[in-house]
């Protein structure tokens, strides 16, 4: 009795639980980081560099000058798909680790869930991580594959 049960569960949740996840492969011009104070006053271009082939990338923002701030970016992007909604989805984990000092590093993170209809698919996604305790910002802009 409780096997049938758990079976009828299965199948009344199933369609809202995610299919076989899978971790999409990152390259480096799917990505484009910014770095911008909150008041805007300052705008830094940033580099990118994959940390060895981990999920991880090393980020340099205003290189070669008084300003330049690096940062450890952690970004996974799972893809998954609900078969009784015709859903596919992406979750996006964007951690950032403030790499300015030597005294223990500070991180920030989010994370962000997609769904969308079978067959759709975005361009990109920009998300926003606050950094430097809020006043500032490292963005993400990712290109879809």
């Amino acid at each position: 009795m409780v096997k049938i049960l758990l079976a009828g569960l299965m199948m009344i949740l199933g369609g809202h639980l995610a299919r076989a996840a899978e971790s999409m492969d990152i390259q480096p011009n799917q990505l484009r980081f910014h770095y911008q104070s909150a008041d805007g006053e300052i705008q830094l271009t940033c580099a990118h560099k994959r940390i060895r082939d981990l999920p991880d990338w090393r980020v340099i923002c205003g290189s070669g000058t008084k300003l330049e701030k690096e940062f450890a970016v952690h970004l996974v992007v799972l893809k998954g798909k609900r078969p009784l909604q015709s859903e596919i989805w992406y979750r996006f984990l964007y951690w950032v680790t403030d790499r300015q000092s030597d005294a223990r590093p500070v991180f920030n993170s989010t994370s962000l869930l997609l769904n969308l209809k079978e067959g759709s698919k975005p361009n990109s996604l920009s998300l926003d991580q606050g950094v430097e305790n809020d006043y500032a910002q490292l963005s993400l802009v990712f290109r879809m594959p």
